[in-house]
């Protein structure tokens, strides 16, 4: 799976969690979009369409601070083309 596929997968769990706010790829993410309960269900949607299962101890502010890092997290519990 390519990188902006990984993208478009994650923005539209994004678009699930938060229906309003726009995400661009540099948005900061802790402090309106994902709380603790946003990321588990970010991690289990991540697990369910894409069967990546990313470690807890990888559940930290710099992995989930914008799109960008969580993309490069997902793309490095995956065999992704880049």
């Amino acid at each position: 799976m390519k990188r902006e596929e990984i993208k478009e997968i994650i923005i539209n769990i994004f678009l699930e969690i938060d229906p309003i706010t726009e995400i661009t790829e540099e948005t900061y993410l802790l402090d309106d979009v994902l709380d603790s309960m946003g990321i588990l269900y970010l991690l289990s949607e991540v697990y369910r369409q894409l069967k990546i299962e990313i470690p807890m101890q990888e559940v930290t502010i710099s992995n989930f601070s914008t799109l960008e890092d969580i993309v490069a997290l997902v793309e490095k519990y995956s065999k992704c083309e880049k």
